[in-house]
């Protein structure tokens, strides 16, 4: 069974403001190009803080989850977060942790796996007040990376509400074909009944365009970056042998 690198951290590539509103009446963070650390974090045990982080950044932001997320509201205190964070601690599970500036900010992973198909679903979901910044779309980038490099998969699909323009704009920004709409696919605890819509790319689309390959800084285990890159050519050789026949 594969195993997922531990941590990724890059140096992001632009200058960003972050302004945390909410959390320790901390003083707005400056990021300038080449000072801001953002990163994908697998923690190495289940941790009493990360279940605190994660449910006060889901409970500060109810409301602007609550239209989307079904699960939202069966979080009651950060007890309900260690199942997410023991799999978060789990090397053979693509599931990661953000965090920004010394701030957890969201989750982003592996939701559903058919091993019949090779294909992976990756879901979700990001602190609003660090929104705008294209940081979800860059951790999303590396997420896929990973399930094809270390998943094998030969499909990636997201899935979003069709009014979700928010998410949308994600999987469009990552090259992602529309495979199709699924109506009255998800019924929400308001009782409202949701379109989803359904983005995917293949293996052959990714090895043309190896999208979460880029600007890594540091990875952890150190030989996983060599790894990614082989791992990279070796399927890509395949598939164009693949093509000449």
């Amino acid at each position: 069974m594969s195993e997922y690198p531990y941590v990724e951290v890059v140096e992001y590539p632009k200058a960003i403001r972050l302004i945390d509103s909410g959390w320790n009446d901390a003083e707005p963070v400056y990021c300038v190009r080449g000072d801001f650390s953002g990163g994908m974090y697998k923690p190495i045990g289940a941790n009493q803080m990360i279940a605190n982080e994660l449910y006060g950044a889901i409970n500060a932001n109810r409301d602007f989850f609550r239209p989307w997320l079904p699960w939202v509201d069966s979080v009651k205190s950060p007890a309900d977060e260690m199942p997410i964070v023991e799999s978060l601690a789990d090397r053979t599970t693509c599931k990661y942790y953000l965090r920004l500036n010394g701030w957890l900010t969201g989750v982003v992973g592996v939701v559903r796996e058919d091993k019949t198909t090779g294909t992976m679903e990756i879901g979700y979901w990001h602190d609003p007040r660090y929104n705008g910044h294209g940081v979800m779309t860059w951790a999303v980038g590396k997420a896929e990376m990973l399930c094809f490099l270390y998943g094998d998969a030969k499909k990636v699909e997201i899935r979003c509400a069709t009014e979700n323009k928010r998410s949308r704009r994600i999987p469009e920004r990552l090259g992602y074909r529309q495979e199709c709409i699924l109506p009255a696919a998800e019924k929400m605890p308001s009782g409202v009944v949701h379109d989803i819509v359904v983005y995917s790319k293949t293996l052959s689309e990714w090895l043309e365009r190896p999208t979460g390959l880029q600007n890594v800084h540091w990875i952890w285990p150190p030989k996983s970056y060599l790894y990614q890159w082989e791992k990279y050519h070796k399927l890509k050789s395949e598939w164009e042998k693949g093509k000449q026949k």
